[in-house]
C-alpha cells in the first residue's frame, strides 16, 4: 500500500513528535546510562562491548547466519550495537491544512519488536514484527485508515507475511488528463488563459463567472476500501526474494459536477455550484476506462535481488527487482489489465570511517497494458507495494501528486542523506539527518512512445528523523517548475 497515504500530508502545516518510551528499552552500547552507586557499567565502550555487555557477549558479530540468509549482509556492526531489543513504540500526530478538503487531523502509531540480540537473525533484519495503525481524517470528508502487519523472517524462517487493511476516502484526487494532455499548457477551461505555475492556475479555476466555479475542474472523488496480502520467500541464501500477494478492492468514483464547492469571489472565498470537470468531459467522450468504479482485484508477483545492509535506512548495498500485477475476470475485476516494473536502487557510504553519509539513488520504468482504469494508471506496482505519480512526495517532490500519468513512466531520484548528529533520549534514540535531493521523469500515452526526452525536473532538500532506527520521519521540501511542495511522511521516498 506503499506509500498512497502521501498526498493525504502534502502543504502540512505542523507536526509534533509522539514519544512512547519503553521500560523494557535497552541499548548495547547504553547499557551504563543508568547505574546505581558501585555498579559497573554493562557496556564501556563500543569497541569493548563484546567483553563487557551480556547482550552482546552472548553473540559474536555478525552470528553465524542460518542457511537461508547466510549472502545477505548484516547490518552495520555500529548499528547492531545501537539496535534496540524486545518491543517498542513510535508514533506522531498527524496534521494538515488544504483549501479542498479543509483541516486534517489524526494519529500514526508503531509498534515494533526487534528480539533478542542473541537471535541469530537479529542483525539481518530490521525488526521481527512491526505493527501500526493510523486514523486520518480532515473536515471536508477525506479519509485514511490504515491497519498494517509485518513480519520479516517470519517464524524465524526464510518467509515474510505482510497483511494490510485500508480505507481510503479522497474528496479532492488530481486529475490532469493523462498521457501527452498532462504535458500542455494549464488552460482555464472557461477564459482559455495558460498559466506556467499550478498556484496562479488554480486560483484561476477557483473564480466564480455566473455562479458557477471550476475549483474542482481537475478533482474528482474516490473510495476505495481494500484488503491485502502478500507472502514472500528468499532464495540463493537470502539476496533473491519471491513475492506472492493478493489485494481485494472497492472503488466508487464521484464528480463534482453540480455540487455546491468552494469558489473565490475575487480574494474572498464563498459557496458556488461546480461547473463541469475534466474528467467528466472525458469519460462522457469514451475516452477513458473505469468511469463508474468497481472492482479491482489484482494478483501481485515480483522477484527482488536485495543486497541491502538494513531494509529502513541502508548505508550500503543495491537492489534490482521487477514485479507485476494482473487484474480482470478472473480476478472478480470489473477490467482486464496488466502493470509491470523495473526498478534498481543503490546505496553507497563514500567515508564510512569519516561521516555517516550515503549516496542514494534509484531508477524506474513502469509500463501498462489492457483497459487500465483511469485512477489505476497513477499507481506504479513495487516489490513492497505502490506509489502514486509522477507528481508528488515519492517521485516527482513540487509537482502536484499525480500531475503525470500514462501508460509508461521513466523516473530517476538522486539523495545525499547526511546523518550529522545522533543521540538518544527519554528511552528512544534518534538520527537527524539532511538531504538535499534530485528528481526526474517523464510518462507517456503509449509504451512504444517512450524515451528519454524532455524530462521534467524538480529538485529540493529534506530533514529526517530516525527514529529508534526503523521508523522513518520525513520532511522533504520540492521545487520544480511548476512551484513547489512541502511533504510530510514516514519512510525514505525510495
Amino acid at each position: 500500500m506503499g506509500n498512497r497515504h502521501a498526498r493525504l500530508l502534502a502543504r502540512s502545516t505542523c507536526t509534533f513528535a509522539l514519544i512512547a518510551a519503553s521500560p523494557g528499552l535497552a541499548y548495547a552500547d547504553d547499557a551504563a546510562a543508568e547505574l546505581a552507586p558501585g555498579d559497573k557499567p554493562a557496556v564501556e565502550s563500543a569497541p569493548a562491548a563484546a567483553a563487557t555487555s551480556p547482550a552482546v557477549a552472548e553473540v559474536a558479530y555478525p552470528p553465524p547466519a542460518p542457511e537461508f540468509v547466510h549472502d545477505r549482509p548484516p547490518m552495520a556492526k555500529d548499528d547492531w550495537l545501537k539496535k534496540p531489543e524486545g518491543a517498542y513504540y513510535t508514533g506522531l500526530p498527524l496534521v494538515n491544512s488544504d483549501p479542498d478538503t479543509g483541516v486534517g487531523y489524526g494519529l500514526r502509531v508503531f509498534r515494533f519488536d526487534n528480539g533478542e540480540r542473541k537471535n541469530e537473525l537479529f542483525p539481518y533484519r530490521a525488526y521481527d514484527t512491526r505493527i501500526f495503525g493510523q486514523f486520518f481524517q480532515t473536515t471536508g470528508g477525506l479519509q485514511y485508515h490504515w491497519l498494517s502487519f509485518d513480519a520479516p523472517f517470519f517464524n524465524d524462517g526464510p518467509h515474510r507475511l505482510k497483511f494490510d487493511l485500508t480505507y481510503d476516502q479522497n474528496t479532492a484526487a488530481n486529475w490532469f488528463g493523462g498521457g501527452s494532455l498532462a504535458y500542455k499548457p494549464l488552460e482555464d477551461p472557461v477564459t482559455g488563459r495558460t498559466f506556467d505555475q499550478m498556484g496562479d492556475y488554480l486560483d484561476a479555476t477557483r473564480q466564480v463567472q455566473n455562479g458557477r466555479t471550476y475549483a474542482f475542474y481537475n478533482k474528482f472523488e474516490i473510495v476505495r476500501p481494500s484488503v491485502s496480502g502478500t507472502w514472500e520467500e528468499l532464495f540463493l541464501g537470502g539476496r533473491l526474494r519471491a513475492v506472492g500477494g493478493l489485494m481485494v478492492q472497492h472503488v466508487t468514483i464521484r464528480d463534482a459536477e453540480g455540487t455546491t464547492v468552494k469558489g473565490l469571489a475575487g480574494t474572498n472565498e464563498v459557496d458556488a455550484t461546480q461547473g463541469s470537470t475534466l474528467l467528466g468531459e472525458q469519460c462522457a467522450r469514451g475516452q477513458l476506462v473505469g468511469c463508474g468504479g468497481g472492482f479491482n482485484n489484482t494478483i501481485k508477483l515480483a522477484l527482488s535481488y536485495d543486497m541491502r545492509d538494513f531494509e529502513p535506512d541502508p548505508n550500503s548495498g543495491f537492489v534490482l527487482e521487477g514485479s507485476t500485477i494482473v487484474a480482470g475476470t478472473a480476478t472478480g475485476s470489473a477490467d482486464n489489465y496488466a502493470k509491470g516494473t523495473a526498478q534498481a536502487r543503490g546505496y553507497w557510504s563514500p567515508f564510512p570511517n569519516a561521516a555517516d553519509l550515503v549516496l542514494a539513488g534509484r531508477v524506474l520504468y513502469a509500463a501498462q497494458g489492457g483497459d487500465v482504469p483511469f485512477y489505476s494508471l497513477s499507481q506504479i506496482t513495487l516489490t513492497d507495494g505502490e506509489i502514486e505519480g509522477l507528481g508528488g512526495r515519492t517521485t516527482l517532490r513540487g509537482f502536484k501528486q499525480n500531475r503525470f500519468v500514462g501508460r509508461a513512466a521513466v523516473l530517476a531520484n538522486a539523495e545525499l542523506r547526511y546523518t550529522f548528529v545522533d543521540f538518544r533520549t527519554v528511552g528512544q534514540r534518534f538520527g537527524l539527518m539532511l538531504v538535499p535531493f534530485v528528481d526526474v521523469g517523464r510518462t507517456f500515452a503509449r509504451v512504444r512512445d517512450t524515451n528519454l526526452s524532455d524530462l521534467s525536473a524538480s529538485f529540493g532538500a529534506g530533514f529526517r528523523i530516525a527514529w529508534n532506527q526503523a521508523t522513518i520521519i520525513n520532511v522533504d521540501y520540492g521545487k520544480s517548475s511548476e512551484g513547489a511542495g512541502l511533504y510530510i511522511n514516514f519512510g525514505h521516498p525510495f
